[in-house]
Protein backbone atom coordinates (compact mmCIF):
# COMPACT_ATOMS: atom_id res chain seq x y z
CA UNK A 1 0.00 0.00 0.00
CA UNK A 2 1.49 3.42 -0.86
CA UNK A 3 2.79 5.43 2.25
CA UNK A 4 1.04 8.76 2.42
CA UNK A 5 2.84 11.18 4.56
CA UNK A 6 0.64 12.98 7.47
CA UNK A 7 0.14 16.21 7.37
CA UNK A 8 0.97 18.40 9.53
CA UNK A 9 -0.82 21.42 10.85
CA UNK A 10 0.87 24.94 9.67
CA UNK A 11 -0.72 26.16 12.71
CA UNK A 12 -0.32 25.32 16.06
CA UNK A 13 -3.12 24.29 18.11
CA UNK A 14 -5.59 24.90 15.15
CA UNK A 15 -8.52 24.34 17.45
CA UNK A 16 -7.51 26.42 19.74
CA UNK A 17 -7.43 29.39 17.35
CA UNK A 18 -10.56 27.98 15.84
CA UNK A 19 -12.00 28.45 19.06
CA UNK A 20 -10.80 31.76 19.71
CA UNK A 21 -12.16 32.76 16.47
CA UNK A 22 -15.31 31.66 16.70
CA UNK A 23 -15.40 33.58 20.01
CA UNK A 24 -14.15 36.57 18.45
CA UNK A 25 -17.48 36.25 16.43
CA UNK A 26 -19.69 35.62 18.57
CA UNK A 27 -18.58 38.57 21.14
CA UNK A 28 -19.71 41.35 18.58
CA UNK A 29 -23.15 42.16 19.17
CA UNK A 30 -23.34 43.20 15.59
CA UNK A 31 -22.01 40.84 12.30
CA UNK A 32 -20.77 43.12 10.06
CA UNK A 33 -19.73 40.66 6.88
CA UNK A 34 -16.99 42.79 5.59
CA UNK A 35 -15.50 42.95 9.01
CA UNK A 36 -16.35 39.35 9.79
CA UNK A 37 -14.66 38.10 6.30
CA UNK A 38 -11.16 37.83 7.59
CA UNK A 39 -12.04 35.34 10.25
CA UNK A 40 -14.43 33.86 8.08
CA UNK A 41 -11.49 33.05 5.99
CA UNK A 42 -8.92 32.01 8.38
CA UNK A 43 -11.62 29.50 10.07
CA UNK A 44 -12.04 27.77 6.63
CA UNK A 45 -8.17 27.71 6.12
CA UNK A 46 -8.16 25.83 9.27
CA UNK A 47 -11.08 23.73 8.60
CA UNK A 48 -9.08 22.87 5.63
CA UNK A 49 -6.10 22.33 7.98
CA UNK A 50 -7.62 19.67 10.36
CA UNK A 51 -9.85 18.10 7.61
CA UNK A 52 -6.47 16.88 6.09
CA UNK A 53 -4.57 16.12 9.30
CA UNK A 54 -7.39 14.21 10.47
CA UNK A 55 -7.69 12.60 6.84
CA UNK A 56 -3.94 11.36 7.02
CA UNK A 57 -4.10 10.15 10.36
CA UNK A 58 -7.25 7.91 9.48
CA UNK A 59 -5.05 6.94 6.42
CA UNK A 60 -1.83 5.94 8.33
CA UNK A 61 -4.23 4.34 11.52
CA UNK A 62 -5.54 1.89 8.74
CA UNK A 63 -2.38 1.07 7.74
CA UNK A 64 -1.19 0.53 11.09
CA UNK A 65 -4.57 -1.81 11.40
CA UNK A 66 -3.70 -4.01 8.30
CA UNK A 67 0.07 -4.73 9.90
CA UNK A 68 -1.45 -5.61 12.91
CA UNK A 69 -4.00 -8.08 11.07
CA UNK A 70 -0.80 -9.20 9.45
CA UNK A 71 1.40 -9.08 12.86
CA UNK A 72 -2.03 -10.92 14.52
CA UNK A 73 -1.97 -13.69 11.68
CA UNK A 74 1.68 -14.31 12.08
CA UNK A 75 0.87 -14.90 15.65
CA UNK A 76 -1.81 -17.39 14.89
CA UNK A 77 0.16 -19.57 13.03
CA UNK A 78 3.11 -19.21 15.87
CA UNK A 79 2.21 -22.70 17.28
CA UNK A 80 3.48 -24.36 13.99
CA UNK A 81 6.83 -21.78 14.13
CA UNK A 82 7.82 -20.14 17.32
CA UNK A 83 8.68 -16.72 17.33
CA UNK A 84 11.57 -15.01 18.70
CA UNK A 85 11.50 -12.11 20.48
CA UNK A 86 13.71 -9.86 18.24
CA UNK A 87 11.71 -11.54 15.41
CA UNK A 88 8.39 -9.78 17.38
CA UNK A 89 10.33 -6.42 17.94
CA UNK A 90 11.19 -6.54 14.12
CA UNK A 91 7.51 -6.48 13.24
CA UNK A 92 5.58 -4.35 16.46
CA UNK A 93 8.38 -1.48 15.98
CA UNK A 94 7.62 -0.19 12.55
CA UNK A 95 3.89 -0.14 13.12
CA UNK A 96 4.97 1.65 16.40
CA UNK A 97 6.40 4.16 14.58
CA UNK A 98 3.35 4.69 11.83
CA UNK A 99 1.11 4.53 15.17
CA UNK A 100 3.14 7.39 16.43
CA UNK A 101 3.59 9.06 13.25
CA UNK A 102 -0.74 8.96 12.87
CA UNK A 103 -0.91 10.20 16.35
CA UNK A 104 1.37 13.45 16.20
CA UNK A 105 -0.70 15.66 13.55
CA UNK A 106 -3.60 15.07 15.84
CA UNK A 107 -1.96 15.86 18.85
CA UNK A 108 -0.61 19.15 17.33
CA UNK A 109 -4.01 19.91 16.22
CA UNK A 110 -5.44 20.14 20.07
Amino acid sequence: MARHPAAQPTTPFPLSRQRDLLAELASRPTLDLACAQPILTELETLAATVDDAVQAACHELAVVSEGLEGLLALLDEADQQRLTARQLHTLVAPLKRQLDAACAPVRQMI
